[in-house]
């Protein structure tokens, strides 16, 4: 009996042997496979209706940066938060009272937004994004844009509308 366990045992490892080999090969095509797939990726857009904000001093206070919780936003009467915030830049210097169109021509700079100010005072220029909804890619009308502390006034604002998805 004892050829009849060594006959078992060497087919116990030859099915073992076998099975390992079937398995590394599978192993094999697998990796072949996930060489020849391209990488997966994955593709996001977030719509937001951008807010050009001219900010002042309501004093004599001295401008500080803004974040989003700053802004108050209403849009059709209803409160939109602003998820981001960005300083463009701040307009300095003496005012001068001269039509945009002939500021280039005499050399006065203008700002990038055609803002302009009343006052020899220091403003900021903001760009507020909001989430976009359905309804802005339309029309978006009454806009409204405050300041959540007193000392800071938002003076002027304009808008665009986000591109409608593709």
């Amino acid at each position: 009996m004892p050829s009849l366990k060594r006959a078992s045992a060497g087919l116990m490892v030859a099915a073992a042997c076998v099975l390992l080999a079937t398995a590394a090969a599978a192993g094999l095509d697998a990796r072949r496979d996930d060489a020849q797939q391209p990488p997966l990726t994955f593709r996001a857009a977030v719509d937001l209706l951008m807010i050009d904000v001219q900010v002042m001093p309501a004093k004599r206070a001295p401008l500080r940066d803004l974040t989003p919780a700053d802004f108050e936003i209403r849009i059709a009467g209803r409160e939109r938060p602003a998820v981001s915030v960005t300083l463009l830049h701040y307009d300095t210097g003496t005012v001068v009272q001269l039509p945009m169109s002939l500021r280039p021509k005499l050399g006065v700079p203008a700002c990038v937004f055609g803002f302009h100010r009343q006052a020899d005072r220091t403003t900021a220029h903001y760009l507020v994004g909001v989430d976009a909804r359905d309804t802005d890619r339309e029309n978006v009308k009454q806009v409204r844009v405050a300041i959540a502390d007193d000392a800071f006034v938002a003076a002027w604002w304009a808008w665009r509308s986000p591109a409608r998805g593709r």
